[in-house]
């Protein structure tokens, strides 16, 4: 949150009805403008807003979504997947949720769908394009920054922004 008791802040983030309360994510994009706001309603627009950009369960598919870029995640029982888990749902990922089709798989040595893509090891991230084809995987890696810098980076590749 910023204080904007400037003019040329205020310029910067156009901020036409002052007060105003400019919420941005992570990434320093906006998600939620509110004008006209009274120090009593302060506290409902804060709250308005974490539930706007907060942590999300996933929406696991059973299958990959047709003509939909899907993230093929394999996990077992060992606690790297349960973080791997815990991370998607971070606030941060959670914005990305519906550019993908997510698909959760549990991991096993001769497990059909881990010997067709090569799945050595939990957790890992495989994305795939709308026609099924591999573009990248992410193995390893329960960091919510890591799982962020590999979806990012492969989005374009996917034809996402």
């Amino acid at each position: 949150m910023v204080r904007c008791a400037d003019k040329a802040t205020a310029v910067k983030v156009k901020s036409e009805a002052p007060p105003a309360l400019i919420f941005l994510d992570g990434d320093g994009t906006e998600f939620m403008r509110v004008g006209g706001i009274t120090p009593e309603s302060i506290e409902g627009h804060m709250r308005s807003a974490l539930e706007k950009y907060g942590s999300r369960e996933i929406a696991w598919k059973e299958s990959a979504a047709p003509g939909k870029p899907t993230a093929r995640i394999f996990v077992d029982e060992r606690k790297e997947s349960q973080a791997f888990l815990e991370a998607l749902t971070d606030r941060w990922l959670a914005k990305h949720h519906e550019k993908l089709a997510f698909v959760k798989t549990p991991y096993g040595k001769d497990d059909p769908a881990c010997k067709e893509l090569k799945i050595t090891s939990a957790p890992a991230l495989v994305l795939l394009d709308k026609d099924g084809k591999e573009v990248d995987r992410l193995v390893a890696k329960t960091q919510v920054t890591s799982i962020r810098a590999f979806l990012l980076k492969n989005f374009p590749k996917l034809g996402l922004k």
